[in-house]
């Protein structure tokens, strides 16, 4: 049985901020989904990134209490700019404001025999995570 990934937020600050962290040569795309506890879809959004270019969402939900037991979901799609680079790392980070907020299991990925964009064929990946709102 896996560890899950939660998210610690604080009810008292700021909106919660989603980026994505490429390394070189990698290209992504993601389709995001905050979901409630009982699986309502609370906001949607695609958000892209480069290497050396990144790129982030800040959600629109200003009401954390809302966030309380909430999912994180997520597809992302991703290949290679430079055929020769057929390995990499991917990571996603969530912020409140400024700082960078805790996730108990990090949501970094190395990635393996990455497609050559070019060829028009990308891998992909789902994952999750879960908000845990502190008072």
């Amino acid at each position: 049985m896996s560890t899950p990934r939660c998210c610690i937020i604080d009810a008292a600050k700021g909106p919660v901020t989603v980026k994505i962290v490429l390394s070189d040569s990698l290209i992504a795309g993601c389709d995001f989904m905050l979901a409630d506890a009982h699986g309502g879809t609370i906001e949607q959004w695609k958000l892209t990134a480069e290497a050396n270019n990144i790129n982030r969402y800040t959600i629109r939900q200003n009401n954390l209490a809302l966030f309380k037991d909430s999912h994180l979901s997520w597809q992302m799609v991703y290949c290679s700019m430079n055929p020769k680079t057929i390995e990499g790392t991917v990571e996603i980070f969530l912020f409140q404001g400024n700082e960078v907020c805790k996730i108990t299991v990090p949501a970094k990925w190395q990635l393996t025999n990455l497609p050559p964009c070019k060829l028009n064929t990308p891998k992909s990946f789902n994952d999750s995570l879960l908000f845990v709102v502190k008072h």
